[in-house]
């Protein structure tokens, strides 16, 4: 059985395939002609053509897709096409059509050979059985062109029903002889919208021609008018899909799939040649165990009967009362995985998608258009629509709005339950329909929100582009080795990423936009993500300079990415049968860089280790000290002996308040009195300070040094690093500075899209209440973000109320985050918490949110 459709089953042993074809095999042709291209360009004529109807003489866009099942046949042995008339029966009866009876002689292919695509011929003119019900061909039943006097002859044949036929099935079984006349196959005509383009990998699974169409009048690269958002031409349309298909299509080594692009109003070719192509398909002729047809008819007579889904329970209990002709428990899993492989049912053998099978692909279509339509069909008022316009804008969805969606009368019967709709999830998610935010940690991760890629349209504005500029912003990029890219894989990163920090918001729009995305990473630093082909390009953006920039945030969202990257691409692999046991360096290659001369320039990262500076493309000298950021040691605590501190424009910065945290904890309260001295500061000024905050050193500390820094601003002059630099030095202790910028972020490894919520006041009233926080309200406030002015604020409202300053500083920092670029979410927190050592108060928002 060569190339055969079990080799599949990549479990199956030489016994195993004696087993399964003891009982004989009978040659299956599959086929699907899949039409696809932009909007207006005659996909849904030629499928007109091809299954033999009018061609429609106005145009109408094409709602999501249409399958003709079975509609488009393909004469075995003369090797042509032809179309085939619709039956009088229900058109998802076409399983059975898989599954004929041998011929008896040539004269009866002859016979036949034009006849209704639920037509079968047996050994000899069997008549219907008791439980048959001949069904009468009307005149307007005539295939076009059929020969009038071979039509009489066909009258008196008698037409047997699908139940008629399952019985003579059921009763020839055991005589192993099975035999095809007239293949058909089933027609997909995409429709063109943009808002479409990700729906359809739902249905690329599975061999088959494709088409890609394109109006030959025009250039590729001509704009095209039927799309009013963006530069869409031709070839970008093409592109996708060629990408679409590489990327989802069943592919074995040595076999593409069939792509044929055809150029309307210029291109001519013949019925013929789809045929030709069609025989060359690997799964064409391929033999199908004759044990598996008694579960192919019965899910035949489910599609027919309306049913939509099923559970595997249920089937496998159908199964099992075949008696003698049940499968086991594996071939009824070998079973399934074939009939996916061929596009006759939905079953993916995945964790969370195995319960349950769709043996109506085409109800995705319905369930698609929930959340994935045009305007014009949205309600005019009510919830309904403001979901709809809510996603319309942003390209987020909430679980619960989804379902709502989904609560609509008109889903009722295809999900009538949660599990269903859990089910559903699962596989849009799956097939990147939705994307779901997380870190591929690895862990049981589960999300309130979906990104919607299909949804977003909207290209990054430029002046967002330009907050990464030279002196603020520190690069890194993941060059892919593979050239194809999924159209869906930006959207996998970029929710990757927003798991650990929340999309930033600009006048209450999240900055998502087609492949880009802007994310809020704390302490005056923003994240952006641009997908640039096969480039996964990051700016690290401080607001002030690049050597502000944290190395711990650096090399943590480096190690995040790498991680999450590397799972995404492997899961790409897997779901096109390539290898997944590969390393990083054989999916993709790191790069660090600058922006130079308005754009990024970039060196391999091997290379920035090996080098102290680089001349880029652009004959410009760059240092790699702060690109090293990128891959800095966090668990490294002192300097090397040969560190040679801060670079001189670094120390011509002001310190931030982060900056007096960090100093403070590697200066500790020892050496805190010679080291205040030596910054001009006075005894009498240090035991002032000493009688305020005795209890708490830390906060004692944070008050010196926000009072030296007070005391130079007031004199006009700067407080800058240097001078910390200086009295350092005077006290031995130099080296300290080179650590401010270090902050701990072991927490990320807990981050996801839960804990991007805002806390509820009942979370923070219980913190309070329960006293789990303690005293240390100069830092708390530090750590949230919080200005010195607003802190003393709290201290004279509060005085001598420890809870009191302590509540009025979390509610100020949640009340000003709303207003504030810094969303006040669970995990900054959770984050500012363990900073302060509240360990009581980080442990219960871990147990009251569900951190591990």
């Amino acid at each position: 059985m060569p190339d055969s459709i079990l080799s599949k089953l990549s479990q199956l042993n030489r016994n195993d395939f004696k087993d399964l074809v003891a009982s004989g095999t009978f040659a299956t042709y599959e086929n699907r002609v899949y039409l696809a291209g932009p909007c207006n360009i005659g996909k849904s004529s030629l499928a007109s053509i091809l299954i033999g109807e009018p061609i429609p003489k106005t145009w109408f866009s094409t709602d999501g897709l249409i399958i003709h099942f079975g509609r488009n046949g393909i004469d075995l042995q003369l090797r042509k096409m032809i179309p085939l008339r619709k039956a009088s029966i229900k058109e998802n009866r076409s399983q059975v059509q898989d599954v004929p009876f041998k011929d008896v002689s040539q004269q009866q292919n002859k016979d036949t050979r034009q006849t209704t695509v639920y037509r079968y011929q047996q050994k000899q003119h069997q008549q219907p059985t008791s439980k048959s019900r001949q069904i009468p061909v009307t005149r307007q039943d005539m295939p076009p062109k059929l020969d009038r006097m071979r039509f009489k002859v066909e009258q008196k044949r008698p037409i047997y029903t699908a139940r008629s036929i399952q019985n003579d099935v059921m009763e020839t079984i055991k005589k192993r002889s099975y035999n095809m006349n007239i293949a058909p196959s089933d027609l997909v005509d995409f429709g063109g919208q943009k808002s479409f383009d990700m729906t359809h990998q739902l249905f690329i699974q599975h061999r088959g021609t494709f088409i890609l169409m394109f109006d030959g009048r025009h250039g590729l690269h001509t704009k095209l008018t039927e799309y009013t958002q963006g530069h869409v031409t031709a070839a970008s349309i093409l592109e996708h899909w060629i990408n679409s298909v590489l990327t989802y299509c069943n592919t074995s080594e040595d076999k593409m799939p069939r792509i044929v692009f055809a150029a309307t109003h210029s291109d001519k070719f013949s019925q013929d040649e789809l045929v030709d192509i069609a025989f060359h398909q690997s799964t064409w002729g391929q033999r199908m165990p004759i044990v598996w047809v008694p579960l192919d008819l019965l899910i035949s007579d489910l599609r027919e009967d309306g049913t939509k889904l099923i559970t595997k329970e249920s089937l496998w209990e159908m199964n099992r009362s075949n008696d003698e002709l049940a499968l086991s428990n594996r071939r009824f899993e070998d079973f399934l995985i074939v009939q996916h492989s061929i596009g006759k049912i939905l079953y993916f053998d995945e964790p969370a998608l195995r319960d349950f099978i769709v043996i109506q692909p085409t109800a995705m279509v319905n369930i698609l258009r929930a959340f994935i339509t045009d305007q014009v069909f949205w309600p005019k008022e009510g919830p309904i629509r403001d979901i709809l316009e809510n996603l319309s804008c942003t390209g987020v969805i909430q679980k619960t709005e989804l379902f709502a969606l989904w609560s609509q009368p008109a889903f009722k019967d295809i999900l009538p339950d949660s599990k269903t709709k859990e089910y559903i999830v699962q596989v849009l998610l799956h097939l990147d329909i939705l994307v779901e935010p997380k870190r591929y940690s690895g862990k049981n991760e589960t999300s309130n929100l979906f990104l919607v890629p299909c949804i977003v349209r909207e290209t990054i504005p430029a002046e967002i582009q330009q907050n990464a500029t030279g002196d603020r912003t520190i690069c890194l990029a993941f060059h892919l080795k593979d050239t194809i890219v999924p159209s869906a894989f930006s959207f996998k990163v970029i929710g990757a990423t927003i798991s650990n920090w929340p999309l930033k918001a600009i006048d209450s729009r999240y900055c998502f936009y087609f492949q880009s995305a802007v994310m809020d990473a704390g302490n005056e630093n923003e994240l952006q993500i641009h997908v640039k082909g096969q480039r996964i390009v990051v700016y690290l953006i401080n607001e002030v300079s690049k050597h502000l920039i944290s190395p711990d945030l650096a090399t943590t969202t480096q190690e995040c990415l790498t991680l999450a990257l590397g799972r995404i691409l492997q899961f790409y692999r897997r779901s096109s049968g390539q290898d997944c046991q590969v390393s990083s360096d054989d999916l993709f290659e790191i790069e660090v860089g600058e922006i130079c001369k308005g754009g990024p320039c970039f060196l391999p990262l091997s290379d920035a280790i090996k080098h102290p500076c680089w001349r880029c493309i652009n004959e410009k000298t760059h240092e790699t000290k702060c690109l090293l950021n990128w891959v800095f040691d966090k668990n490294k605590e002192q300097c090397d002996q040969t560190c040679k501190g801060l670079k001189k424009e670094t120390l011509l910065l002001t310190p931030n308040d982060q900056h007096f945290v960090q100093l403070a904890r590697k200066i500790g309260i020892a050496d805190f009195y010679n080291f205040f001295i030596y910054l001009g500061m006075t005894k009498v000024d240090y035991d002032n300070l000493n009688f305020r905050y005795f209890s708490n050193p830390m906060d004692f500390m944070l008050m010196g040094l926000f009072e030296w820094r007070d005391k130079i601003e007031s004199r006009q002059s700067t407080a800058t690093l240097k001078n910390l630099l200086e009295a350092l030095a005077a006290i031995e202790r130099q080296h300290y500075l080179c650590q401010v910028n270090r902050e701990d972020h072991t927490l990320l490894e807990k981050a996801n899209t839960r804990l991007q919520d805002v806390p509820s006041d009942h979370v923070i009233r219980s913190l309070i209440d329960r006293k789990m926080i303690g005293d240390c309200v100069v830092h708390l406030g530090v750590e949230l973000g919080l200005s010195i002015r607003n802190i003393k604020e709290t201290m004279y409202n509060f005085p001598r109320d420890l809870n009191g300053q302590i509540f009025n500083l979390l509610m100020k920092w949640k009340t000003f985050g709303k207003s504030n670029k810094s969303k006040p979410t669970i995990y900054r927190l959770m984050v500012a918490l363990q900073r302060v050592t509240a360990a009581e108060g980080l442990v219960f928002l871990k147990k009251t949110y569900g951190v591990e």
